[in-house]
């Protein structure tokens, strides 16, 4: 009852029937309003807690980068003047002889390669068993994985004299627990979506991709002073935060709207009858969870076949193949810097805090920006937008690496790092565009089959760029930074896939598909 209800049943008056219609809207609308705010503040927790954790992620990886090439380095430097010059002072050792360099691009390159394994393989089961079960089980197997091969690698090179340093080639085998880095990164990108609106997204993701800048931004100065102590402080420290990210992973909220682990799964089989003893049930328990994983890993070569078959997915796959391969190029950074331009790994290491620090900044200020700006005054949404981000992110990609492949001063090359840095955000500008592009693809298998896509570029790039690496060094001159020269190709390519998918997935093919999923 409101204070203009007559106290008739009889109603015909026009008044009343206008007032009372424009109640009901306003309370509607506050409503509305209501359910927004709550909305977004439920939306905002999640997503900072996803950013935390991807922040404890990223710094235990970047912790132990640095200290473990110079490991790498100490060994492999070691073991060639042990088995050459054994003769020879310790001080007058170097270490950045070709020999030993090419072998430490040679382990380094096939450890990263081989770590892309378990994601190439096991993202699509994975990623629909996310589908199935939650986000949760699949990001703490996730963890775990990392946990282990990480434990291994440092295992290996605590005891160099009775391991070969080598054998850090098979630590990746205990990353198939969890499906790899890039699965993992994918399902916390995943779970971001799950919380977030589309006009939301672009923003969400930015802030969690950058915590890899902050991280690298605080914790270089960290690392580099602890390296200059002992290169094991630091990665003492990094296996130390990896169990803290577990634990915080345990405290996640399940952010999958409908979690369907139980529709592959029937309650008899599940729970057996009655009569069946406790362990028959038990038996039944593992059958049916083994069945379960059966028909997952079954439905996934039916699905990734069935978005193979979508030629826009597939140049999108494309783009993420080639920019993952062009990116682990930086991965040489402070092996090329070192040897060019005779840095420490402590000193070089800075770079990647210069790097990230300009990332940040465009990251959760002026990307924001250009965001708004293309929306609210060019009038240009959705896909059409973050394609266009992506562009330009390109173009400054594919300045900044040829700069640094050709520099032959520090100062061009730190000003190569810059210009690069402004446009670290293409994957996520194009993962938003991607998502947009392909409305109907569910989101966990699209971002499942891109973490493939990206494992695939790094699993390529490793041993190439190390073969690459070592014939520049070789050559001497510019053609040190080879590896950097075939990055900004690669990146031409990807700038060429982009331009096309913008002339042909139009705003309009786009509203259509999402008209069809509605219907």
């Amino acid at each position: 009852m409101l204070e203009q209800t007559p106290l008739l049943s009889n109603i015909d008056d026009e008044h009343y029937n206008g007032v009372l219609s424009e109640t009901v809207g306003v309370d509607n609308a506050f409503q509305a309003a209501q359910r927004d705010t709550k909305y977004s503040s439920v939306s905002s927790r999640y997503v900072l807690q996803l950013c935390v954790l991807m922040l404890i992620f990223n710094f235990t990886q970047y912790a132990a980068y640095a200290p473990l090439t110079a490991v790498f380095e100490d060994i492999i430097c070691t073991h060639y003047y042990s088995s050459n010059f054994h003769h020879l002072p310790l001080s007058q050792r170097d270490c950045k002889v070709i020999p030993v360099q090419y072998e430490l691009a040679l382990v380094k390159g096939y450890k990263d390669a081989f770590s892309q394994i378990p994601s190439i393989f096991l993202s699509i089961p994975l990623g629909l068993l996310a589908d199935r079960i939650g986000r949760k089980p699949v990001i703490l197997l996730f963890l775990l994985g990392i946990f282990l091969n990480d434990t291994w690698v440092k295992v290996v090179c605590i005891f160099p004299s009775q391991l070969p340093l080598r054998l850090v080639w098979f630590g990746p085998v205990l990353k198939a627990v969890g499906g790899g880095a890039n699965f993992g990164t994918s399902m916390l990108f995943t779970a971001v979506a799950d919380v977030t609106r589309e006009k939301d997204r672009v923003p969400a993701f930015l802030k969690l991709s950058a915590m890899e800048m902050v991280v690298q931004i605080a914790g270089a100065p960290l690392v580099s002073t602890l390296m200059s102590f002992n290169n094991w402080y630091p990665l003492g420290l990094s296996s130390i935060l990896l169990v803290v990210a577990g634990l915080i992973a345990i405290l996640l909220p399940e952010t999958h709207p409908q979690p369907r682990g139980t529709i592959l799964v029937s309650p008899s089989t599940v729970y057996g009858q009655a009569s069946i003893s406790g362990h028959n049930e038990g038996v039944q328990l593992a059958d049916s969870y083994f069945q379960m994983f059966k028909k997952v890993v079954l439905r996934s070569y039916t699905t990734s076949g069935d978005l193979l078959k979508n030629p826009g997915i597939l140049l999108s796959l494309a783009v993420f193949l080639l920019a993952a391969w062009g990116a682990h190029s930086w991965a040489l950074l402070l092996q090329y810097v070192s040897q060019k331009f005779k840095w420490e790994f402590s000193t070089a290491n800075l770079l990647f805090s210069l790097r990230c620090g300009i990332t940040l900044l465009l990251s959760l200020l002026i990307i924001g920006a250009i965001d708004r700006f293309v929306q609210q005054k060019l009038g240009i949404k959705s896909a059409q937008k973050d394609l266009l981000l992506s562009m330009g992110s390109c173009i400054l990609i594919i300045v900044g690496v040829t700069v640094v492949g050709l520099a032959q001063s520090s100062i061009l090359m730190v000003a190569g790092v810059v210009i690069s840095a402004l446009g670290s955000s293409l994957l996520v500008s194009f993962r938003c565009a991607m998502i947009a592009l392909f409305p109907q693809t569910p989101v966990a298998s699209l971002n499942a089959v891109t973490a493939i896509a990206e494992s695939f570029g790094i699993l390529i790039s490793g041993p190439v760029l190390a073969a690459i690496y070592s014939w520049g060094l070789s050559q001497g001159g510019i053609w040190t930074g080879a590896p950097f020269l075939l990055a900004s190709g690669l990146h031409i390519l990807a700038l060429a896939i982009i331009f096309y998918l913008r002339l042909t997935r139009t705003p309009v093919q786009v509203s259509a598909l999402l008209e069809r999923q509605g219907s």
